[in-house]
Order: C-alpha cells, then structure tokens, then sequence
C-alpha cells in the first residue's frame, strides 16, 4: 500500500480531488495562493487566458518542459509567467492530453488566484506573477512513500541508497542544456536486487541551485518521507528524486548498471 504525505505554506490552500491513495501521484493536487488575487475582467486574468492557451498548444506527446510568459498590461503586476512539465524520460503518451486537462481544471479551482500549481498523473502545470524560473522553490512540497520495509539489511539498503542520490545530483545537474536536467542511475543491492534512482531539475536552475534542491528533496527521505521503505519519492515545484526497486521508466528496464 502505498502512502502520500503533503505539506503546503500557510498561504496556499491544498485540496486533493480524491480521498483515495491509490498510485504515487493520484490526480490532481494543487495548490493555489488565496491572498494574491485578480479582478475577474482584469489584465491579468485577460493575461492568464492567453498563458493557459499557449501551454496547451505547445503541450505535445514528446515534450518535457515549457515555459512562456505574457507581459501585456500597463504595469508590471499584469505580467504572468507560467510553464509545464510532463514526465521524465520516455516522453509518455499521454503529456499533452494532461497538459491540455490541466489548463482547463486550473484556472476552475481557484479563477481569481494569480499564482496556482497542479500535479496531475503525467504532468506540472504552474503560474505566477512572479518569476520562478531560476529559483529553488521546495514549498509546496508532495512526498510519496511505499509503506513496505525493506526485508534485507537495512544498513546495507540504505548505505547503497545514499551513495547512488548523491551520484544521481551530480548527473542530474551536469544534464545537457537545452533540456530538462534529468538522470538517473542503477545500482546492485544483491546479486538478484536492483535500486533504481532518478532525480531531475527543470531546465532553468543553475548546477548549484540544481544540487541544492536536489540534496534538500533527499534529505528528506530520511526524515520526513521514506526511512527503511523500498521505494519513494519527494517533490518540489523546482526538482525531484524517486527511487525504487522496479524500473519505473521504460528506458530503465533496457539500461545496463553502470
């Protein structure tokens, strides 16, 4: 059975669309800002229109990450930034019907917020009216943990566990430019057990912004999430790490350990 943990500032508001956990991402969570809002005929939400529309149309089957932003107004308040991401790594098939979904349920759970996150099954969408592209943003945070324990050495477990995120940040960070930095590594436990790892970044952080979200999303597992457990995962709005004993990507069941 699998378990989910969320944590969200004081002023953003989460509501999960389902009570019930039945996959690492049940759709969808969002959280929206209930303290910095628009006028319903105003620029801005003129602005968000355009911005929702453009996400959607540029949302394809092979995308990972996309971002724009509209700067149409007379004042800097009426600019809006926004972007989405689609799962890493295989280019699922179903990224732009969730891009295209999410656009559509975003603006519905809060219309007059101007500033808005959604996690759906296959994708991120964000908005804002501040630009976030290259900052390190760990709240709100979604953590996903199997509730199984390990059934080996748990010293062994975790001492392989640790090893292989902190080789993950650095493939992870030194990702090529041009697209989302992502990575992820394969490791022996037994001779018949594998650990499979995965970090990523979007495309816009730093090296050193990327290792930072990225230490900070491991340290939590730890702490917070996934202790002793055979798989979990942590998210932020900026980076994540997933670690698991199955492939969770079609490329990492062809991959050889390295």
């Amino acid at each position: 059975m699998l378990r989910s943990i969320i944590f969200s500032l004081a002023f953003f508001n989460h509501t999960p669309a389902a009570t019930s956990i039945s996959s690492y991402l049940p759709p969808p969570y969002y959280n929206c800002s209930i303290n910095n809002t628009y006028e319903p005929n105003s620029t801005y939400n003129t602005n968000l229109e355009t911005l929702l529309s453009w996400l959607s149309s540029d949302a394809t089957n092979t995308s990972q990450i996309y971002s724009t932003s509209i700067v149409e107004g007379s004042t800097s308040s009426d600019t809006i930034y926004g972007l989405f991401m689609c799962t890493i790594g295989d280019g699922d098939p179903n990224c732009k019907d969730c891009v295209i979904n999410s656009a559509k349920v975003i603006k519905k759970l809060y219309p007059m917020a101007k500033e808005a996150m959604l996690w759906a099954d296959n994708c991120f969408m964000r908005y804002s009216n501040h630009y976030f592209f290259t900052t390190v943003e760990e709240i709100p945070k979604l953590i996903f943990m199997n509730e199984q324990d390990y059934g080996g050495q748990v010293g062994q477990f975790n001492s392989i566990l640790w090893e292989t995120m902190d080789y993950v940040i650095f493939i992870t960070a030194n990702a090529p430019s041009g697209i989302m930095k992502y990575g992820y590594k394969l490791e022996n436990i037994t001779a018949k057990q594998m650990l499979y790892a995965m970090g990523y970044c979007i495309l816009y952080l730093s090296y050193d912004n990327c290792c930072w979200c990225l230490s900070d999303a491991i340290a939590e597992i730890p702490t917070s999430c996934c202790r002793a457990k055979i798989g979990g995962r942590v998210i932020y709005p900026t980076c994540g790490v997933r670690y698991e004993l199955y492939p969770f990507y079609h490329s990492m069941a062809s991959a050889k350990h390295s």
